[in-house]
């Protein structure tokens, strides 16, 4: 296990979590299993050290790390049912990534969709537990982006 075995999953707060790069060929949009949640000051140590692949790689705005019970791990916002699953369009609503802090303004790219009473849970597991201070603003989101129901999940669609 070395320097990446499982104290680099020790954490007490989300902020201290990141996703390593555990798979060095990553090909098309990444998926959770392409990574490893780790405290971030294990990051170097269990990252991909290997030569990486000749392919396009899309970051994949959907995954993000959190801490749970004194370990880092890893989830996917389109498999956790209290923050994506739906019954209708108007369950849904666009989120700018998943930073504990919703971005103002930002990328196509980093467009999320989630259940539209998914705030609380998600901030409880993106965000520290001492007081947040979010900038008072707006995000913009890209023009005809909107979020769907589809197959009962909260999805970006446009």
């Amino acid at each position: 296990a070395g320097a990446c075995g499982p104290s680099a999953k020790a954490c007490a707060e989300p902020s201290e979590c990141v996703l390593a790069t555990a798979n060095c060929c990553i090909c098309g949009m990444a998926e959770l299993s392409d990574y490893l949640a780790v405290n971030s000051k294990y990051e170097p140590d269990c990252s991909c050290k290997g030569p990486v692949c000749g392919c396009v790689t899309a970051l994949n705005p959907n995954l993000a790390p959190t801490c749970n019970a004194g370990s880092c791990e890893g989830f996917d916002v389109r498999k956790v049912d209290a923050l994506s699953a739906c019954q209708s369009d108007t369950d849904c609503t666009l989120r700018m990534g998943l930073d504990c802090c919703e971005s103002c303004a930002g990328n196509e790219w980093e467009l999320v969709a989630v259940r539209i009473d998914a705030g609380q849970k998600l901030a409880g597991m993106v965000c520290d537990s001492g007081p947040v201070g979010c900038p008072a603003c707006m995000p913009q989101y890209p023009a005809g982006k909107k979020a769907v129901c589809l197959a009962n999940r909260c999805e970006v669609s446009g």
